[in-house]
This record gives structure tokens, sequence and C-alpha cells, in this order.
């Protein structure tokens, strides 16, 4: 596969903040969490930022998806053994920290950002 077609489908697949089948999304969230395991952060550096993007911005359907992706791409990273550094460096920015306006998106950032 061409870089090109990574980085069209990397682009594309993000668009999953839409989808509204519950079973398409968890493919989606796993497809994405596969990928970020391989190429996050070498080549898909801006995969955080999307998310935390639609985190701050997004609607409250677009918000819980992103952080429904968002799980599972973490989890799929700590299995990978990210360096602990690389993720502070994501829970750290200011974008982050200022993502949870409920209490449940506060207790899930907060765990997050402990691993």
């Amino acid at each position: 596969m061409s870089e090109q077609e990574k980085t069209f489908i990397k682009n594309s697949i993000l668009d999953a903040v839409n989808e509204d089948n519950k079973q398409i999304l968890m493919h989606i969230a796993l497809a994405i969490s596969k990928i970020a395991r391989t190429d996050y952060p070498a080549t898909w550096k801006e995969l955080m930022h999307k998310l935390t993007e639609v985190i701050k911005s997004g609607s409250e359907q677009q918000r819980s998806r992103a952080l429904f992706i968002l799980k599972h791409t973490v989890l799929a990273l700590q299995s990978k053994g990210l360096e602990k550094n690389a993720f502070h460096q994501v829970c750290t920015t200011s974008t982050t920290n200022s993502l949870a306006r409920r209490t449940n998106d506060s207790i899930f950032l907060s765990n997050l950002c402990a691993l």
C-alpha cells in the first residue's frame, strides 16, 4: 500500500465520529487502534490532536464517539509499550486539559492520563 493510500485512509477513518451504527463504530475504533499501534507517533502524529479537537469542540455524540475511539487507541498503544513520555505529552497539552466538560469525561481523562 502506498503512503498516499495510507494517508487517505488515516484521514478518512476519523470521520467515524459521525457513525451512528454502534457495531460499525466498534470496528472502526479497532481499526484506528491497530493502525495507531504501528504508525503513532512516527507517521500519524496528528491522530491525538484530531481526536482531542473533536472532544473539545464536537457535538455531544461526536465527543462520546471520539472518547470511545481514544479509549481503544490508548489500550492498543499501551499494549505496544508506548513510551510514557510520548503519551504524557498528549495528556499535558492545554487542549487535553480543557476537554472535560462533564464528570464522566473528567474521570475518564484523569484515568487515561494516569496510565
